[in-house]
């Protein structure tokens, strides 16, 4: 019996041998990679501009500094060195302590509107214009670099003598609208020692009403005004540069008006 037992094992050992081993079932090996290089983002420009300088800046050139930066405007005067931690590239209206000129500058001109009584009268168009003295006006600008401009005038006396031969003894009221150019008091003043009393109504360019309503018109941007301002009777008063100054390693390219732009 036993040996039929020990048999009947042998076999059954023999057969589990023969038997296929099982094949594993398939495994998905995930390939391992570096992890991905982030590029960091570019960190934003910061401009800081005066607020004189921001109202003398064409549009166009305006648009290209705001496209490649954050703008800030500054309250003026203000000195660029104490700002040179918080902004890469200072703009200011005037020659500002350790900064250099910009290849752009602006011209502060008064426009005499001739279509206009009592402007229509040449004599008395001719008065307002020999009124002003560029040299008080430029001084009176405060602005570091500004040069006053050519310009014949006349002393006050000899102009209140023509105002009274002309039946105006009293002189005579104007209307002035500055268009972002300073200098408005300053201009309204010289014409007040003669006895033409002027009401200033001060715009941000592009801002203001119908131009051609107004006797006078204080501008940085003499191209851009309405028909009635004849050409002739400009008075170009003060020539001021801007100035800029950048954060250390940066390099500077311009617009094509000439006001500057910081590249890393």
């Amino acid at each position: 019996m036993r040996k039929r037992f020990v048999i009947i094992w042998l076999a059954a050992l023999a057969a589990a041998a023969c038997e296929p081993e099982a094949t594993p079932l398939p495994v998905d090996i995930v390939p391992t990679t570096s992890p991905a290089t982030i590029a960091a983002a570019p960190q934003t420009m910061r401009y800081g501009i005066d607020d004189a300088a921001l109202l003398v800046i064409p549009p166009d050139d305006y648009a290209l500094l705001a496209d490649t930066a954050e703008i800030e405007i500054i309250p003026s005067p203000f000195d660029p060195a104490t700002l040179a931690a918080e902004y890469d590239l200072v703009i200011g209206l005037g020659d500002l302590p350790e900064s250099q000129r910009a290849p752009f500058s602006v011209t502060i001109s008064l426009a005499l509107n001739t279509a206009l009584s009592p402007l229509d009268d040449p004599e008395l168009a001719a008065v307002v214009r020999s009124a002003i003295q560029t040299d008080a006006f430029t001084a009176a600008l405060e602005l570091p670099g500004a040069e006053a401009l050519p310009h014949e005038s006349q002393s006050r006396q000899a102009l209140r003598t023509t105002l009274a031969n002309l039946g105006l003894p009293d002189g005579f009221d104007l209307s002035l609208a500055s268009t972002g150019a300073p200098g408005a008091a300053a201009a309204a003043a010289q014409l007040a020692a003669v006895g033409i009393e002027t009401q200033v109504s001060e715009f941000a360019p592009g801002e203001a009403p119908d131009l051609s309503r107004y006797h006078l018109i204080l501008t940085t941007h003499s191209e851009t005004l309405p028909a009635a301002f004849d050409a002739s009777a400009l008075v170009a008063l003060a020539a001021v540069p801007v100035s800029y100054r950048e954060a250390e390693g940066l390099t500077i390219e311009f617009t094509p008006g000439g006001l500057p732009l910081a590249l890393p």
